[in-house]
């Protein structure tokens, strides 16, 4: 073990002697929000307009000739018209380290940390519940390609969440995967993959294990284009929160339109569609599980999910942004209706 500790600590001292100028970007974002269902209810929905901010920063800080540190940092929040008890600040940051052992060889180390702290007031029907929470992630990937048409990556990862208003959404988790990657084509591969991932539940007996299995078809061209489907078993200690998912994932991203001679595109649209067939009959409007699912940033993960993005770039440092996203249960064995409806337009500036 401490070898392990000293090996890693020279290959950072020795990175930061070698190292390059850091390299910082940053931009600024803000628009304008309609929510068909602010408070995230299935039943009593209210909708509302709200305004978004968010300042990005994105830095380069250790550029050796085999490894690379970064670091992304947001900070952001939403300020609602009328819902003000919705208001809320978010910060998050990731930073890997990438490290290139050898032409075929790659590890990436990643730490990833995200907090939102919304308003403590209540709305008048008493249907909100707080959405204060914190994640942390520790990742770990280790990827080798013996050849140009084949890959493999082995990754783990653990992690812990918090959610301040009941401890009993709150957990630690574990996941180990491994992908293999086959190219069929230049720019075109083939993936698939099984993860196997631990949640221990505070303050509970309970504890999950999931198993993950799927396929994908990437296409690294423009348009870009990838499709995947998911099978998902996840069993738990207690009987009701077992549940069984089918997953399939499509993502199509678009540039369009020369702006000018040096070929930069004017528009650029991104679609991202998620299909959800998950049978679990304990999620409801009442249950514990259909609550956690709504409040504590899993939407994406739990319910069917598209989103539509189109941005127009009149200049480099300037975007004009309209994005749509739903969330829905369709198709699942929830029996009763959730959805939730966002209409957003806004710019975006690079500094």
């Amino acid at each position: 073990m401490m070898k392990n500790k000293l090996f890693f600590t020279i290959c950072l001292f020795c990175n930061l002697v070698y190292a390059k100028e850091p390299n910082l970007s940053f931009y600024t974002q803000t628009g304008f929000e309609y929510d068909s269902n602010v408070l995230k209810t299935f039943d009593q929905s209210q909708s509302g307009f709200l305004t978004r901010l968010l300042l990005h920063a994105d830095g380069n800080f250790l550029q050796g000739n085999q490894s690379k540190l970064s670091l992304q940092y947001n900070v952001g929040g939403k300020i609602f018209f009328d819902h003000t008890e919705q208001n809320m600040i978010i910060q998050s940051f990731d930073m890997p380290w990438s490290i290139q052992l050898n032409k075929k060889q790659n590890v990436l180390f990643k730490t990833s940390f995200k907090h939102q702290n919304e308003n403590d007031d209540r709305d008048p029907d008493n249907l909100d519940v707080n959405e204060d929470f914190l994640s942390v992630r520790e990742e770990a990937a280790w990827t080798v390609q013996p050849n140009a048409k084949n890959r493999l990556k082995l990754q783990g990862q653990f992690g812990y969440f918090h959610f301040f208003p009941r401890s009993s959404f709150s957990f630690f988790s574990e996941r180990v995967g491994l992908e293999y990657r086959y190219q069929l084509k230049s720019r075109i591969w083939v993936s698939t993959q099984y993860g196997l991932s631990f949640q221990q539940f505070q303050n509970s007996d309970r504890s999950d294990t999931e198993h993950e299995f799927s396929i994908g078809l990437h296409s690294f061209i423009i348009p870009y284009f990838s499709l995947k489907y998911q099978f998902e078993i996840n069993e738990s200690s207690v009987d009701l929160y077992d549940s069984t998912n089918h997953r399939i994932t499509l993502l199509i991203s678009h540039l369009f339109g020369q702006r000018d001679k040096q070929e930069a595109s004017l528009f650029s649209i991104h679609f991202l569609a998620t299909l959800q067939v998950r049978n679990f009959p304990s999620v409801t409007a009442q249950s514990q599980e259909g609550v956690r699912f709504l409040l504590t940033g899993a939407e994406d993960q739990n319910f069917n999910h598209i989103t539509l993005k189109l941005s127009y770039h009149p200049r480099d440092a300037w975007a004009l942004e309209a994005k749509y996203s739903r969330f829905s249960n369709e198709l699942s064995s929830q029996d009763i209706h959730f959805s939730r409806d966002l209409y957003y337009i806004g710019f975006r500036h690079s500094i």
